[in-house]
């Protein structure tokens, strides 16, 4: 099937239908790459805004996992906004789904 072909499909696909709405946003090249690598499996797809403050967090994490030193609790909770109790669970890799500070 060409191109055009499969891109006429998304267009006139059911708007329910995730993998249409996908390959109508990203193209049908694109598509194909996705479903060549992760075919087959389920995957979650975050919002953006979701996706963006997971990212920040994780980095966040990283630095605090990084620069604690076992004295300095305090200090990190205050700089990151955190109470002192959350940078012990991030010291100690504890995720927790939705953050509060």
């Amino acid at each position: 099937m060409r191109v055009d072909e499969i891109s006429t499909l998304f267009a006139e696909a059911d708007p329910d239908n995730a993998i249409a709405l996908v390959g109508h946003l990203i193209g049908p090249e694109n598509l194909r790459l996705v479903l060549d690598t992760i075919g087959g499996g389920e995957i979650y797809m975050p919002t953006y805004d979701n996706l963006i403050r997971s990212l920040t967090r994780d980095q966040r994490d990283e630095r605090i996992r990084n620069r604690y030193n076992g004295s300095n609790t305090t200090q990190l909770a205050i700089e990151y906004d955190l109470k002192p109790r959350r940078i012990q669970q991030i010291v100690a890799g504890r995720k927790i789904p939705e953050e509060t500070t």
